[in-house]
Order: C-alpha cells, then structure tokens, then sequence
C-alpha cells in the first residue's frame, strides 16, 4: 500500500507544479494588465479547484481541494511554502511507516484537511482542475 500512495503522491505532485507553472503566467500577465493605467483592467482573482473521483465511479467528485492563487508569481506569498517544502505529517514519528517519505502539499491536504483514509486515497481515479480567473472592472 506505501508504494501505491507514493505513486499517488508523484501524480499529485507533477498535477501541482503544471497548476502553478499555468497559474504563475496567468498572474504576471494580469499583474501586468492592473499596472497599465491604460488597460481598463482594474483588478483580478485566480482560483484553483482540483476535483478527485473515484475509480469505480467517475462521474462523482468524493473530495476535492482549493486554493487561492493571486499574486502567486511575486513569490512573496505568506503561503509559499506549501509549494516546495515537505509537508509529512508523520516525519519524526518514530515507528511510522511512512515517516521519511517526502508528502506534497496536496497529498497532505487529502489526509490531512480533508480527512481522507489512505485507502480513500487509493481510489483516486480521475483527477479535474479548474483555474477560475476573475476579471474585475471598476467604473468611478
């Protein structure tokens, strides 16, 4: 089962650095147009919702996990660590079988936020992902 999970991790984790590389051109390009005094522009949002459905029943979403992405390409994010660094819960614990294994955020987030049981996680079959650009105009 370890070995299952960690290919499940490894998808999640090339899913997450594809997301974040087209999240990071969409935000420099609408940075970009808000600071143009002549681009009529006036401010954005990027959302990002990653649906997960289940092996034996793609055409249910069982869990699914979102993220806030403005201003991702300044790299000053308060949150940017959840990128790059590795987010095992289970580091440190002594006895654990998975206590050196590297978790990418979004693994961590399915048993960790979401409360998944690994075996839930097992059954992740089709992945989705939508980024939702918002586009917002202001006439004064």
């Amino acid at each position: 089962m370890l070995n299952e999970l960690q290919i499940v991790n490894n998808r999640l984790k090339k899913l997450q650095d594809k997301l974040l590389s087209e999240a990071i051109k969409l935000d420099k390009e609408l940075l970009k147009r808000i600071s143009n005094k002549n681009d009529f522009l006036f401010d954005y949002e990027i959302e990002l919702t990653i649906s997960f459905y289940l092996k034996e029943d793609e055409e249910n979403v069982f869990s699914s996990i979102e993220e806030y992405l403005k201003n991702i390409s300044l790299n000053n994010d308060q949150h940017i660590w959840r990128w790059s660094e590795n987010h095992n819960e289970f580091f440190g614990r002594k006895n654990h079988p998975m206590k050196n294994e590297y978790h990418c955020w979004w693994f961590h987030c399915l048993y960790d936020h979401n409360n998944l049981e690994f075996e839930d996680i097992l059954k992740i079959g089709k992945i989705w992902s939508d980024i939702k650009v918002y586009y917002q105009y202001l006439e004064e």
